[in-house]
Order: structure tokens, then sequence, then C-alpha cells
């Protein structure tokens, strides 16, 4: 989980070994404090989440990461079907460290939207997860489901605890209606 917990693992395991070889009374005292007190603290990191994988999260969070993943988004997820633009919103799930990349594990409502007799019309439209792969701070790619093997790349794709956030979602009304703003905006149309 954890650099945490790794430490936690290893003290454990040489103060058992230390009390094989020796047999002294203290060793094992020692041994169930430290079971004690890290369960404790796993228990804590559960419930409060890991620090390390926080930050790490949160730097995904930032107003510059977030502009940059929704202009990718709108240029690589969804399709213009009526000559349109597609404007994307997503909720963060999830990040994580990955060899020498960094996967953000995103779910995306992506609406194209366009003019029609004057005035804002929509057109094609997704809603689902994608895996967006940053390496040295730059988004060099995604991975995103196909609709013929969906639950397999689900679990293929992502993480367990990312699975189960994606199984939670459902529409996003707040997305849709921030796709709206933006296409107002952008097509300059007050509706």
């Amino acid at each position: 989980m954890s650099i945490y917990s790794f430490w936690l693992a290893i003290i454990q395991v040489c103060v058992a070994v230390y009390y094989i070889v020796t047999r002294q009374r203290i060793a094992l005292i020692i041994l169930t404090a430290i079971l004690v007190v890290s369960t404790v603290f796993y228990g804590f990191l559960v419930f409060h989440g890991d620090p390390e994988e926080k930050a790490f999260l949160e730097s995904f969070n930032s107003q510059e990461v977030r502009s940059s993943i929704e202009n990718y988004l709108d240029v690589t997820i969804g399709e213009v079907g009526f000559g349109g633009k597609v404007f994307c919103s997503y909720e963060l799930l999830g990040a994580r460290s990955v060899e020498d990349r960094a996967e953000v594990y995103v779910w995306t409502v992506c609406e194209e939207y366009y003019v029609k007799d004057g005035a804002l019309a929509q057109g094609t439209g997704v809603s689902q997860p994608v895996a967006i792969i940053f390496k040295n701070g730059i988004i060099v790619g995604h991975k995103e489901p196909s609709l013929a093997s969906y639950s397999q790349d689900i679990k293929t794709m992502f993480p367990s605890d990312v699975q189960g956030r994606i199984s939670r979602m459902s529409g996003r009304p707040d997305f849709e209606t921030n796709n709206r703003a933006k296409a107002q905006v952008e097509f300059k149309v007050n509706q």
C-alpha cells in the first residue's frame, strides 16, 4: 500500500525472527505491540487514505493539469456527427504511478454541440471511463474500454479501487450543464 506499510512489515519480520532465535519474552511483547500499532495505522490509512497516494492524486487536480486533461479529452474522446464541436467534463477517479509513467483514471462525459437555426443543439455524446497516460508531466495517450469487451477492459485497464468507483458512476447532469455552458461561450449563444 505504501512505504509505511512496507517498513512496518520488515520490522515485524525482524522482531519475529529475533524471537524465534533468542526465545526472549521481550521480543514477543515488542512484536505484539508492533502488530497492534500497525493494525491501527493500517485502519487509519484505509479510513483516511494514504498521505502519499493522496498527494500524488492531488498533483493531477491543479487548474493547469485539469485544463490540460479537459483539452485532451475534447479532441480525443467522442465524435463529431453533426459538424459541431466536442466538449468534455470529467471526474478524477484515481491515479497510479506505473513504471516510467503515471496513469490518471477519470470518468468523462463528452458531448457534441452545434448551432442550428441560431440555437444551440446537442449532437453525439459519450459517458465512459478513460485512463490518461502521463509521461514527464505531459499527456502521451490514453486507454478506453471498447464496447465489445467493456467489462473485461475495465478489469484489465483500471485498478480494483477505481473499478468500484466506475461501477457506481451514472448520469452526470452537472457535467452536461458544464458542457452546455462551455458550448454557449464557444458559439456565443445564450440559451
